[in-house]
This record gives structure tokens, C-alpha cells and sequence, in this order.
């Protein structure tokens, strides 16, 4: 007989936004989806890379910086597991992936990709683990 597995409480789904970064002007274009992870509703922000790197926790910031360089350069696909700090100062756990398309010269003509925001599902599985913690002792 097999291990058992706790079944992990979590939401029906997660929300998951879209994005395209315009490399030549930082221009960015966000579905619904990632206005909300920032804090925003459409319209009452214009989308670019300085407002996103603004809202990433500082603590994170510098390997999004390293990891976006090399990306830029090189093009290519990335997955980064990260903190998004919103418009309300909220902390939301994101992994965002995506593909960096470069140009005929080798500049980075775009980044699209998805952020997934994980924050209820990772509150969902500390929950589980710490009542099952509790009910060990």
C-alpha cells in the first residue's frame, strides 16, 4: 500500500495575468488580471517596466535585475518565483514565467509572458502543514 496524502486546501483557481514589455520603449501592456495582482484597476496606471520592477519586494529585487539582464541580452525563456508588493502595500508570492524575443540586430524587440499569483495557495498548504504539525504532538 502507497503512501497517504493529505489532500491540500487551496483556491478553485489562481489568478493568472498576462503581459507584453515593448523592449524598445518599456511600454508594457497588462490584462485585467495583472492590474489587480499590482493593486490597480485598468486605466489608473500606463503599464511599463520601471512600474513593475517598482513593485517587486526589495529584498528580491537585485536577482530580478541580474535575471532580466541576462534575459534581455541573451533572449530566451524564464520562470522566476518572486514577491510582488501591490498598490496597497499587499505581498503577493508570483511566479512569473516568459519568453524574451530579440530582434534582427539583437536587441530585445519583446517579453511576454504570465504571472501567477500563489499567495493563497502557499497560505493554504502553511496552514495544512502547521495543523498537521499540531496534531503530531
Amino acid at each position: 500500500m502507497g503512501p497517504a496524502y493529505a489532500s491540500v486546501p487551496g483556491p478553485a483557481t489562481i489568478l493568472a495575468g498576462t503581459f507584453v514589455l515593448d523592449g524598445p520603449t518599456g511600454n508594457m501592456t497588462w490584462s485585467d488580471e495583472m492590474y489587480t495582482i499590482h493593486g490597480y484597476r485598468r486605466g489608473e496606471v500606463a503599464p511599463t517596466l520601471a512600474l513593475t520592477l517598482a513593485h517587486k519586494h526589495p529584498d528580491d529585487l537585485p536577482r530580478i535585475q541580474a535575471v532580466n539582464a541576462k534575459l534581455f541580452a541573451h533572449g530566451g525563456h524564464v520562470a522566476i518565483y518572486h514577491r510582488v508588493i501591490d498598490a496597497r502595500l499587499r505581498e503577493h508570492r508570483v511566479l512569473t514565467a516568459g519568453e524574451a524575443r530579440l530582434d534582427d540586430a539583437g536587441k530585445l524587440a519583446s517579453v511576454s509572458g504570465v504571472m501567477l499569483d500563489l499567495t493563497s495557495t502557499i497560505q493554504a498548504e502553511t496552514a495544512l502543514a502547521a495543523r498537521e504539525a499540531v496534531q503530531w504532538l
